[in-house]
């Protein structure tokens, strides 16, 4: 009786919080992120401990902030940031809402919980390309050129989107000059080559390839699934197998010994 009545109470939340999220991946401009602000807001009063329900509030905040004029911004930043924190006070471990609130932070002035985000964020995520970006332009943004770049490589190094890395490309020449004017040598990571974006096989998923064999004059056919890039496909081919011999046996069978 506890669950079904525990079902009963969290079922709107749930279909608040699905519509909500569906909601904030298609919303493009201000209206349609105030009412997705709505469903989800609808959401947390329903199920207030739902941590991914806050930090996608949190998100849609801060892009409510971005597309505001900055005069009036400001208030957005601090919602967003409150959003942040009361996920991370359900979830500690999400890196992901450890990094936008270290960046809001650091936006907002605040210095020493910006600082204490960026290390719960990296304590978890240090191989995730939008954390490592966001500490690096943390960075950025405090002139720290020499420590911005090392983050940001590991960004560059970990990415595989071709418009990501461009950008981090740019941020990096940025330090880079930014450093040779101020007479500094840059830290070794900044001469090292990133490795190229893996190549991309989403098109092949589900490929199916007829292959055929003839055994014995009886064709058999079945589907193989492969995951391959196109020059590595074995080209089809037959095979038959060796001709059974057949033997003619006349007379009667051999007698036992002793009957």
């Amino acid at each position: 009786l506890l669950l079904l009545e525990a079902a009963w109470r969290l079922a709107p939340a749930d279909l608040a919080w699905r519509q909500g999220r569906k909601q904030a991946t298609l919303a493009a401009d201000l209206p349609e992120l105030i009412a997705t602000s709505g469903t989800l807001q609808r959401a947390t009063s329903l199920d207030p401990l739902n941590p991914q329900a806050w930090y996608l509030r949190g998100l849609v905040a801060l892009q409510i902030a971005s597309q505001t004029n900055s005069k009036y911004a400001q208030p957005f930043y601090q919602t967003a940031l409150a959003q942040l924190q009361q996920s991370l006070a359900l979830y500690p471990q999400n890196p992901y809402a450890s990094a936008q609130a270290g960046s809001v932070a650091g936006y907002l002035g605040l210095l020493p919980d910006a600082d204490q985000h960026f290390r719960n964020a990296l304590r978890w995520g240090l191989n995730i390309q939008s954390v490592n970006e966001l500490y690096g332009d943390h960075l950025l943004r405090r002139q720290d050129y020499y420590q911005a770049i090392g983050f940001l490589i590991s960004a560059l190094h970990l990415s595989n989107d071709p418009d990501a890395r461009s950008n981090l490309d740019r941020k990096v020449k940025l330090c880079l000059r930014k450093l040779k004017q101020q007479g500094l040598t840059a830290p070794p990571e900044a001469f090292t080559q990133p490795a190229p974006p893996a190549p991309n096989y989403t098109h092949l998923r589900n490929q199916r390839i007829p292959n055929k064999r003839t055994i014995q004059g009886a064709q058999i056919t079945w589907q193989i699934v492969r995951s391959e890039p196109p020059q590595l496909h074995r080209p089809e081919y037959r095979q038959r197998a060796p001709p059974s011999e057949s033997r003619t046996v006349s007379g009667s069978p051999p007698k036992l010994p002793g009957k």
